[in-house]
């Protein structure tokens, strides 16, 4: 019976607390400087009051790039690869200053 149990968790796929992907919240402040993320395809989400320190390194596989209206995008050199979509960052960076 514990077999069946295990085989159908297996086949169902992910659960759905592993959809939200990474969230960074109120008053959490998340530093990449010199390594390397792998989001698989999920979300990173930087809420209201969230920092998202990326000195160095490089996101894998980022599904969407979400900041809230008063999260904190500290942009050095490093690099995001989107799912299926390289984002050059200088590119970002122009985008963002219009």
């Amino acid at each position: 019976m514990m077999f069946v149990f295990f085989l159908a968790v297996l086949l169902a796929g992910n659960p759905s607390a592993f959809a939200g992907g990474l969230i960074i919240h109120d008053g959490a402040t998340l530093t990449i400087n010199g390594s390397t993320l792998d989001l698989n395809c999920s979300d990173l989400t930087v809420e209201s009051g969230g920092t998202f320190d990326f000195v160095s390194g490089i996101v894998v596989d980022c599904g969407n790039l979400i900041v809230d209206d008063v999260g904190s995008l500290i942009w050095g050199t490093g690099r995001i690869h989107y799912c299926h979509r390289p984002a050059m960052p200088w590119l970002m960076l122009l985008l963002l200053n219009d």
